[in-house]
């Protein structure tokens, strides 16, 4: 009976002490931060901000103000119940978040002093100042469309700009190891600006923004910054390693006549800023340039050259570059596009590179497309079918229809027909020029194609490298036919994006050809002469790389 009794007795003992381990290990289980006070409320970057509560834990997690992570030297104290904290210098006004393995804690608001309007008595210079008082959504994808409310912004845009944070910034990164990488401005190229007046803008997401801050620029100086938090359902956009260039480009002109002796300008393309080629900086022009930028370009002058003789025209910039990579969530991206958008319109027009609405351009792309309606998948289908049809030629520089008769040539042919045919079904697209520098040799004239994915942005795809039509001895990834369907490196160095159309400047000036082009332009030279008295030639790029 005793022996019976106690059988019966196990499982309740047992499930005692599972139940004991169960609550021993609730009670002991890392729990969510809890944020009673913080203190000051309103405080400027640079302050300290003292965070007290519960269960920060013993190891340092991160403080959020607003978006903005404070670096490692920025903690000053850090314990179970209490954080104390420099305020970030990027820091706008919003909600402050303790977070830890044990998750986030509920937000408490903060107010940078900064983003009080000013009062009666401020100064002209201060008073002249772009000033932020409202966002709204707060929340939108790429090319949502957002406004900005406030004062100080001008009643024309002129040279004034909106920053957001870039995609490359990542929570906590130290401010000095960005150097200036920290916002991407809206595109003028992209048509992101909307109306711009004294009280408000209103623009859309750029490609490339990420969630955190944004800021104004006008001449009267920089705004205070608001959150914004971006809206990933279609997907990410992701920086990878990067790499530091010295890239000289040099174009020479030689006469061939006993004299030239009529003015000669030449707009020479620049590299240009983009998402994933950052802190553009032109170190030299030889000779002086007459425009610096405009659209991209750099306008040189030159008023005569003598027989058997060449002139150098040459640029030199540092900046950076990092290899780019997408994630995207096809699903989401919606089945249509806003084809009111003058980003539509402009990107999926014929150009003269671009022959979209030839009728065997067009036929191919339906017959590629295969009644797929979904844009992702659509140019899946026509990124397939260039790299089934053509076969490399590399260094040719085949045009679309020519390489679709020919069915070859090289990165040029591949990414100009592979554009026209995204944009004649329909799909928003631009070829790309610049150059590609590989591990060892020399960097040579490179082509790319990026198309425009509704709620993502523009993604990139590559299919010359995919196709191995690129004569340079460049290293490609496992698999290069799926990495550059969504992935660029870091070695793609970008001088136009779309077609560049600088005007005429004289009335009696003819436009000259330029051999192993790396843009794609309407007019590279404009000579006032006789134009068969010149020859045009871009030299081997010149090119010092750093980690």
């Amino acid at each position: 009976m005793k022996r019976a009794f106690f059988l019966k007795k196990i499982p309740l003992v047992f499930f005692g002490l599972c139940a004991g381990f169960f609550i021993l290990s609730l009670y002991f289980a890392e729990r969510n931060p809890l944020v009673s006070d913080i203190e000051p409320r309103t405080a400027r970057p640079g302050d300290v901000l003292e965070i007290t509560g519960n269960y920060f834990g013993e190891d340092r997690g991160k403080v959020s103000v607003a978006g903005s992570f404070p670096v490692a030297s920025e903690y000053i104290e850090w314990s179970p119940r209490r954080i104390r904290v420099r305020v970030p210098e990027e820091a706008s006004s919003g909600l402050v978040y303790v977070m830890t393995q044990g998750g986030r804690s509920e937000g408490l608001l903060f107010t940078n002093r900064n983003d009080i309007p000013l009062i009666l008595g401020a100064s002209p210079q201060e008073a002249r100042r772009p000033r932020i008082v409202s966002l709204t959504p707060s929340r939108a994808p790429v090319g949502g469309k957002i406004s900005l409310s406030g004062s100080g912004f001008g009643y024309e845009r002129g040279g004034g700009e909106v920053f957001f944070t870039w995609a490359g910034v990542e929570p906590g990164t130290a401010s000095s190891a960005l150097e200036g990488l920290r916002f991407i401005a809206a595109s003028e190229l992209d048509f992101d600006y909307e109306s711009w007046s004294d009280k408000e803008i209103t623009l859309r997401v750029p490609s490339g923004a990420a969630s955190g801050v944004v800021k104004v620029k006008t001449a009267g100086g920089e705004s205070n910054g608001v959150y914004f938090e971006l809206d990933h359902g279609s997907g990410r956009v992701m920086m990878g390693k990067k790499l530091s260039f010295t890239f000289t480009t040099q174009l020479e002109a030689l006469c061939l006549a006993q004299r030239y002796s009529g003015e000669l300008y030449l707009w020479l393309p620049r590299v240009q800023e983009t998402v994933s080629q950052r802190n553009v900086v032109m170190r030299e022009a030889q000779p002086p340039a007459k425009i610096e930028n405009l659209g991209g370009l750099t306008l040189f002058y030159e008023g005569g050259i003598f027989a058997g003789k060449s002139r150098v025209f040459s640029q030199t910039f540092s900046f950076d570059s990092f290899g780019m990579e997408t994630r995207v969530e096809v699903h989401r991206i919606p089945s249509g596009y806003d084809t009111g958008r003058p980003l539509y319109t402009a990107y999926t027009a014929a150009d003269v590179f671009t022959p979209s609405t030839r009728p065997d351009v067009a036929a191919a792309a339906r017959s590629a497309a295969g009644g797929e309606a979904h844009p992702y998948m659509k140019a899946r289908r026509l990124y397939n079918f260039v790299l089934s049809t053509l076969s490399p030629a590399p260094g040719s520089f085949a045009s679309a229809e020519a390489g679709l008769k020919a069915k070859s040539g090289g990165a040029f042919t591949y990414a100009s027909l592979y554009t026209a045919l995204l944009r004649s079904a329909g799909i928003p697209a631009r070829t790309v020029g610049g150059y590609i520098v590989p591990e060892k040799g020399r960097a040579e004239p490179h082509f790319w194609t990026e198309l425009y994915l509704e709620n993502f942005g523009w993604f990139p795809a590559d299919p010359a490298l995919a196709g191995r039509a690129q004569a340079a001895d460049f290293s490609v990834p496992d698999n290069p036919r799926e990495y550059f369907f969504g992935s660029v490196t870091n070695r793609h160095v970008v001088f136009s994006r779309g077609l560049m159309r600088p005007r005429k400047l004289t009335p009696d000036g003819k436009a000259l050809e330029i051999k192993n082009p790396h843009s794609l332009q309407t007019v590279y030279a404009e000579a006032g002469g006789t134009e068969e008295a010149l020859a045009l030639e871009w030299k081997p790029p010149e090119t010092l790389l750093g980690e």
